[in-house]
């Protein structure tokens, strides 16, 4: 599932990346896009793809209306249980995604980490050292034991994922999503990746995103 707003530069790559994966060749797969009314062009380009592609969905919102949100209507969407929810810039690893679905034989939600053995982020280091701040106190605020809270690339199957009321507009969704999970007893793996910084495209990550997922992870820390 790739949620896209303003990713003309990188969604068609993305999506042929995906469908080159051997590992899904002969297998049932969809690729969906869910798309904010971008104004620069997604929207169109994803609907070229579906007209090509016959396993390319596409999904047109009205407006920039936030990441849980298009996550839902990706879900509602979705003919498959296992699910994978990804940045549509390439910071997440395409070749990534088979180790992410087939670890849902063993556990619920597939976090791919930056944060475990083997696992990096690659990016310059005042944003590597300020994720790691955050998400350092997102587990202690939010008692979580998932080293990555804030990765946004995970695996998921979609009957949990309709379970879980998860409210979150932007990356605070990974933050609300992993904690209600834990505490519904939903058993959650991390797997290494390594993230790439996004090299084209603007990035949707600005610093004053930190203090909403404290307050998120605050929020929930006092909440049921």
């Amino acid at each position: 599932m790739l949620p896209t707003y303003n990713e003309r530069e990188n969604i068609e790559q993305l999506v042929h990346a995906i469908l080159k994966i051997p590992a899904f060749h002969g297998f049932p797969l969809e690729v969906i896009i869910v798309d904010d009314n971008s104004p620069d062009g997604t929207g169109e380009i994803a609907d070229r793809l579906a007209k090509e592609v016959s396993c390319v969905k596409v999904v047109h919102r009205p407006a920039k209306m936030g990441l849980g949100s298009a996550i839902k209507a990706g879900s509602n969407f979705a003919s498959y249980d296992r699910l994978v929810v990804m940045d549509a810039d390439f910071s997440h690893p395409p070749s990534e995604i088979p180790k992410l679905v087939s670890k849902l034989d063993q556990a619920d939600i597939v976090v791919a980490s930056r944060y475990v053995k083997y696992g990096r982020m690659n990016a310059p280091y005042h944003r590597v050292l300020a994720s790691k701040f955050i998400n350092y106190f997102i587990r202690w605020l939010a008692g979580l034991k998932v080293r990555d809270c804030t990765g946004g690339f995970h695996a998921i199957r979609k009957s949990v994922l309709d379970e879980l009321d998860v409210q979150g507009r932007g990356g605070e969704y990974d933050i609300e999503l992993l904690t209600k999970a834990q505490r519904r007893g939903y058993s959650i793996v991390e797997v290494p990746f390594n993230y790439e910084y996004r090299t084209h495209g603007v990035s949707k990550t600005k610093a004053r995103y930190g203090i909403t997922y404290l307050l998120t992870a605050l929020k929930l820390r006092f909440t049921s």
